[in-house]
């Protein structure tokens, strides 16, 4: 049982590593959006936020697979 949390942990670890390497380049591009508005510091805030909420999530999301998932069987 405990493999299969490992496992999972491990599976979103490098699903994570590969989001964000797709969100850097999607940031990349944005970036360029953004200095061409006049709000460029809220709105580089709210883009910052949203990426460190989603990485976040998937940290929560690799948890719960590898430690407390196995434990509920």
């Amino acid at each position: 049982m405990v493999w299969i949390g490992m496992m999972g942990t491990i599976a979103i670890i490098g699903l994570f590593g590969c989001l964000w390497k797709f969100l850097g380049i999607k940031l990349q591009k944005m970036k360029k959006q953004i200095e061409l508005t006049k709000y460029k510091k809220t709105c580089q805030i709210i883009l910052y936020v949203s990426i460190s909420c989603f990485a976040l999530f998937l940290l929560v999301i690799g948890l719960w697979f590898g430690l407390i998932y196995p434990t509920l069987k």
